[in-house]
């Protein structure tokens, strides 16, 4: 038999690439349950605070975040549409929070809480992921209070958006 046909019983037994986690098993469920409590703060607060396409964009956010956390695969559409969808959406309440009266105070969760992506993911490349994996938690949190915060102010100080969309 050919040595270039022939694999070894490793090969057969180790998954293929688009199968591997984000995070093992009985870690990525703390992320999946964050996200599952969390974000139906953030949401509640748009739309209680007078930012109906804010909170259409987290619900769709919440779907995708859910989505993906239930199985994080690193190669999977559930993944790449989580990611695209969470930059939009942090990406304008971000602008939004810089925004408003308060900016240093909105905005500062927000950054923070996307800096902790950054963290995150070298931590886990260097063997750290439980600690890896509470700070993509707290992306989570961090973004739900700037969030939060953002739609406040704004409410409460309305001339000062400049997309408003009502």
């Amino acid at each position: 038999m050919d040595s270039e046909f022939s694999a070894s019983a490793s090969d057969a037994l180790s998954p293929p690439v688009c199968d591997v986690l984000a995070y093992p098993d009985g870690i990525y469920q703390y992320i999946y349950h964050v996200a599952l409590v969390l974000h139906p703060t953030h949401i509640f607060a748009a739309f209680h605070y007078g930012k109906p396409e804010c909170g259409v964009m987290n619900l769709v956010l919440y779907g995708a975040s859910l989505n993906y956390w239930r199985l994080p695969l690193m190669d999977s559409w559930r993944r790449l549409f989580d990611r695209i969808v969470a930059k939009i959406v942090i990406g304008y309440t971000l602008y939004l929070s810089l925004s408003t009266s308060n900016w240093w105070v909105t905005a500062f969760p927000i950054v923070v809480g996307s800096s902790c992506y950054f963290v995150s993911i070298l931590l886990d490349r260097r063997g750290y992921t439980k600690i890896a994996a509470f700070l993509h938690c707290m992306i989570h949190v961090l973004v739900s209070l700037g969030a939060t915060m953002t739609y406040r102010d704004l409410s409460l100080h309305p001339s000062v958006c400049p997309l408003d969309l009502q």
